[in-house]
């Protein structure tokens, strides 16, 4: 085996020992492992005894004194513990009885007629019992012995004695036998109590009630009512212990208000204040700025536009409701003109002075370009006049008056925090909202408590036109305006015709013509697809529009799956009957689009064609990208592969062809198994639509669609909202932000309700993360955390990379997290070639992250030498996405500097970055942000020269790396915890990005552990699936360190400020403490491994912690 210890295979597979290893070390201490190994067998022999003498009452107790009733020591690869140990007595007498049933192939002598039928089936019916037990055994914590170094915590010790404040807890000395305790034993009490007295009093206790029907508005707010007056009066209290400062008071604020309170609050200012004299100049000014001729130039291209000949009916319908939905086609020109519209009509009505536009958009790009458009329009410079924008970090804002001010969704969230009732905007656009994401039905949902409060503020939503009327209906029926689009026409053919036109049907008809019938599920399916398609057969027979053959191959429901072979086909059949122009295909992932360019490639009559193939995907480089918007010369026909990216985010405009392959892989979230997947699905017919509108950007072109006619009647309207079908951690925080009281009431008011389970998930989340209290408060740390532009875990990482002293490489894993990550998909000839080149950026470090940090590091130094983009090439690296990675981590640096976590705006502060070369330390802050998603390495094996990882989560049982991971090849763990961020289920449980970690970090990082004593042998208990073996010095320094954390953690947090590492100062010394003990374990089982393997390298004795950065 790979991992080194004295422990033999797990759940009794064989053991694999590589050739090269001539001995086996003990990293954990083998003193230690023959000292647990005497204690285990005198306990088994006592319980063995005991069952002989009848005792069954005391041999039930003595195992449930093992780990808590559960948690028995079993052996592992990774333990110290023996796995020949007997524990037979552990047995009760019933298991033994039914083994003793099954090893027999007969029925005992003795028995007579219907006893022996009665023993048979006995026999049987304990089969599956015991299969059952056996597979829950398998299932057992497997216990890791944690050895410390005497002289090692002899130091630590000294470190932590000569710390000068009083610890406010009594220092536990010793553990006595038979007795667990948790290392906040009190406050768990406390927890539950309170829990016990919120679930009577708390109208918002749903978690019982997942499977009820939703409880109507009404008692809602009678129930919420109720309870705000326990939470006021509760919160004081609690943070009494906290001392007086700004912090104190903002966070206080924030979670005894309500969004009720504070708009009413708000109503009582007046910002937006008439000013006449103001009025007068704005209009002077806009009539003189219309008789320029730059003006005039300018003008002349708006006339063109659709929306610019509604101009008077959008102004009109816009002055008389308060709430309007405007829709329109791509290119129709909303986005641009609208707002304009509006200021030029308040200015001319005398209003300049009380108009204040703000516009949203989805994405931050889009907030930067529509204003640059729209400031060219009125023949301003951006951010001088009438026209800013204003995105997370970054602003060029207009003036305070009559002005348009373009931000993204987040922005807009920031200033309701602020300001609930929007004072300070008479007009507020909400633009693409048919994209349904997260943010924008959040606003949504708040506004509609707004605007009765605030009867001039004018909400103006902007959508697509397919599903205007929802947004219209759940605005009480408001008033609806449609500006037509600038398209050519698109001629449709179905999967019908293709297969009349390409005469595909023989093949494809000996592919398909088998069908599993054993399969229930298949045969379900199969049944659906009749129901839906006989009819439609019917009626083509009677119009006798189809062959009996392409007929005969829309019976069978296998002809919808995606046929690379017959796009290939179609493809041909285009390029040799139909005029010139581009093709573009789309698919539902990189694995078909390498596929379908690789059978284009090969294909022998497109080689007698002048063709150029581009496949296009977010993760190629932004060279091969912008490929696909070049025209290629004359004769040769451009044929881009993409995914869904070619839909909306991009416009081709030379596109004639679209041959649509019906599916796309969208990421859901599985509330039941409580996983992100991301499966191929039928698109919508939103999305249909939007890939049909590519082919007739420039003249008339045609869309081949590979679903039948029959199918399409079959298709969702819209695709389904983000806010059902993502995690919504974000989203509560910025809910708890804006004071809306219990989340749950609150949700429920959303256009699409996301499931009652989903919400439980994500508060068992942010409340493992501390992020939220047992009665949905946010605490300190969960203030910060909804502030920070990121999703919960990653905001913890950060804050406690700026604790630890190392913000610019944890940054960069940050940025990654956040963003993505700038490694490229390579060409497929070079894949093997990319993956050896981060295999070196990794180093040893079995760190998808850690490759992530070095290769910005690396990128970094380049950059300034100006070989930057010879580097990334190199490395298979995204040029421009590490550089966007680069500007969030300036923005990060900002952020916690304006947050008084850091002394200076910036991540390469040399005082914030004391510990940044420290790999031990590096894995634990990931360990940190990252907890609790955990992943055990059960077992590894070699088969048929293939490494086969047997790996499991507490969540999901078995699970994969995924290929793009750094460890996914690789064999020699030092450990087996894998901290990871995404966790995708496709055709298997993927996880994508992976880092390898000790047991300290877990135990200083994770859930509060509990200790047990049994004999000499001390447990530590992180969960039901983690569980250490240790010297009983060992676990009180632990617990000690980890006391002592949770309380400087606490205060940091509560009271923001940066760390003072001076020798004598008590947090200083703490925290060297626990690096020096962390990076320690890091460097001892390293260096045993590196020998056990006889490993040459590194003889200076180094280990990858001393100094992580490499020079590129």
């Amino acid at each position: 085996m790979s991992f080194r210890n004295n422990g033999r295979a797990v759940r009794g597979r064989k053991q694999f020992r590589p050739k090269r290893e001539k001995r086996r070390l003990l990293p954990f201490g083998s003193n230690m492992a023959e000292n647990f190994r005497g204690a285990f067998q005198r306990l088994a022999s006592q319980l063995t005894d005991d069952d002989t003498d009848n005792d069954e009452e005391r041999q039930s107790q003595e195992i449930r004194s093992l780990h808590h009733h559960e948690n028995v020591p079993s052996s592992s690869n990774f333990s110290a513990l023996p796995s020949d140990s007997n524990f037979i007595g552990m047995e009760s007498r019933s298991t033994r009885h039914r083994s003793e049933m099954q090893s027999r192939k007969s029925h005992p002598k003795g028995l007579k007629g219907k006893e022996i039928g009665l023993w048979y089936r006995d026999r049987d019916r304990n089969k599956n019992l015991n299969k059952s037990e056996k597979k829950e055994k398998k299932k057992k914590c497997e216990v890791i012995e944690i050895y410390l170094d005497e002289e090692d915590e002899k130091q630590i010790r000294e470190m932590l004695n000569s710390i000068k404040t009083e610890f406010p807890h009594p220092i536990q000395k010793a553990i006595p036998k038979f007795d667990a305790m948790s290392d906040s034993e009190d406050e768990a009490a406390a927890m539950d109590s309170d829990s016990d007295l919120i679930n009577e009093t708390n109208p918002d206790d749903w978690k019982e009630v997942t499977n009820v029907k939703r409880k109507s508005d009404k008692s809602i707010k009678q129930e919420f009512s109720k309870s705000k007056e326990v939470k006021l009066q509760s919160a004081n209290a609690k943070y009494e212990h906290l001392e007086e400062s700004a912090f104190k008071k903002k966070f206080l604020r924030s979670i005894t208000g309500t969004i009720e309170k504070n708009v009413m609050d708000s109503l009582n200012t007046k910002k937006l204040v008439r000013n006449p004299e103001l009025d007068k100049q704005m209009v002077n000014k806009l009539n003189s700025k219309i008789k320029s001729y730059e003006f005039q130039s300018m003008l002349s291209y708006r006339k063109k536009l659709p929306a610019f000949k509604m101009m008077k009916e959008i102004s009109d319908t816009i002055t008389s409701n308060q709430v309007v939905v405007i829709s329109g086609e791509t290119g129709c020109g909303k986005t641009t003109q609208v707002a304009q519209f509006i200021l030029d009509n308040e200015i001319q009505m005398g209003n300049g002075s009380i108009t204040y536009i703000v516009c949203t958009q989805p994405r931050r790009i889009s907030a930067i370009s529509v204003a640059e458009r729209v400031a060219e329009e009125r023949c301003e410079v951006i951010g001088m006049n009438s026209v800013g924008y204003q995105i997370r970090l970054e602003s060029k804002l207009p003036n305070s008056r009559g002005a348009i001010l373009y931000c993204t969704t987040g922005i807009l969230l920031k200033k309701l925090a602020e300001d609930p009732a929007l004072l300070d905007v008479s007009h507020l656009i909400l633009d693409e909202i048919h994209e349904r994401d997260t943010l924008s039905d959040f606003v949504i949902t708040i506004l509609k408590d707004v605007l009765p409060k605030r009867s001039d503020l004018k909400l103006i939503l902007m959508s697509a036109s397919l599903n205007a009327e929802s947004f219209s209906r759940y605005y009480n029926n408001c008033a609806m305006l449609h500006i037509p689009g600038i398209t050519f026409e698109v001629k449709q053919y179905y999967l019908e015709d293709v297969l009349e036109m390409t005469k595909y049907g023989g093949r494809l008809k000996e592919k398909i013509s088998v069908t599993s019938k054993r399969n229930r599920k298949k045969k379900q399916e199969q049944q659906d697809y009749s129901n839906m398609i006989e009819p439609y057969i019917r009626l083509c027979e009677l119009e006798k529009k189809y062959s009996k053959t392409t007929l005969k191959l829309l019976e069978n429901m296998n002809i919808e799956e995606i046929d690379l072979e017959m796009i290939v086909d179609l493809v041909e059949y285009i390029c040799y009957n139909k005029n010139d122009g581009a093709i573009l295909i789309f698919l539902p992932g990189w694995d078909k689009i390498s596929q379908l360019h690789s059978l284009l490639q090969e294909s022998q009559l497109l080689k007698r064609k002048q063709c150029l193939f581009i496949p296009l995907h977010s993760m190629i480089s932004t060279m091969q990208q912008k490929s696909a918007f070049k025209r290629p010369g004359r004769g040769v026909r451009k044929i881009i592969i993409s995914t869904n990216i070619a839909e909306t985010s991009i416009t081709i405009d030379d596109i004639v062809y679209v041959i649509d392959s019906g599916k796309t892989k969208m990421k859901n979230f599985d509330v039941l198994n409580n996983i992100t997947t991301l499966k191929e699905e039928w698109v919508s017919l939103a999305n249909a639509t939007q890939r049909k509108g590519r082919a007739g950007r420039v003249r008339k072109g045609e869309c081949y669609h590979l679903f039948s006619r029959a199918r399409e009647q079959e298709l969702a309207s819209y695709p389904l909202p983000e806010l059902m079908r993502t995690r919504l951690e974000e989203v509560i925080l910025q809910a708890k932000m804006l004071q809306v009281g219990y989340i749950k009431p609150f949700l429920s008011k959303v256009m699409n309700p996301p499931d009652l389970i989903a919400i439980d998930i994500s508060l068992e989340l942010l409340m493992t993360l501390n992020a939220l209290d047992d009665e949905e408060n946010l605490t300190p740390l969960g203030y910060h955390l909804a502030k920070l532009p990121l999703d919960p875990q990653t905001g913890k990482m950060i804050l406690f990379a700026a604790i630890f002293s190392c913000v610019d490489p944890i940054f960069s894993v940050a940025a990654s997290l956040n963003h993505r990550d700038p490694f490229i998909i390579p060409p497929i000839a070079k894949k093997e070639a990319a993956t050896e080149k981060w295999k070196e950026l990794a180093g040893n470090t079995k760190s998808d992250h850690l490759a992530v940090v070095q290769a910005i590091y690396n990128w970094e130094t380049a950059e300034k030498q100006r070989r930057g983009f010879q580097f990334a090439k190199q490395y298979f690296l995204s040029h421009s996405n590490i550089a966007f990675l680069c500007n969030l981590k300036k923005q990060f640096a900002q952020e916690l500097y304006g947050m008084k976590f850091l002394n200076f705006p910036s991540e390469k502060n040399e005082d914030a970055n004391l510990y940044s070369n420290n790999i031990s330390v590096l894995k634990a802050i990931i360990c940190a942000g990252l907890y609790p998603n955990v992943a055990i390495i059960r077992d590894i094996q070699f088969k048929s020269r293939r490494v086969i990882k047997y790996i499991d989560t507490p969540e999901d049982g078995k699970v994969q790396l995924h290929l793009k991971s750094i460890n996914y090849d690789e064999h020699d763990f030092e450990s087996r915890f894998l901290m990871y961020h995404l966790k995708l289920k496709s055709f298997a449980v993927c996880l994508h990005d992976t880092t390898m970690v000790f047991p300290l970090p877990l135990l200083f990082f994770g859930h509060k552990f509990e200790i047990s004593r049994l004999n000499e042998m001390v447990v530590i208990t992180v969960s039901k699936d983690i569980q250490f073996t240790c010297l009983e010095s060992t676990a009180l320094l632990i617990k000690e360190l980890r006391q002592r954390l949770d309380l400087l953690l606490e205060h940091k947090i509560c009271h923001p400020g940066v760390i003072n590492w001076s020798p004598d100062s008590d947090e200083g010394i703490l925290l060297r403490a626990i690096i020096k003990l962390i990076s320690s374990e890091d460097k001892r089982l390293t260096n045993v491994y590196k020998s056990d393997e006889a490993l040459e390298e590194d003889e200076s004795g180094d280990s990858d912690s001393d100094d992580y950065y490499d020079s590129p």
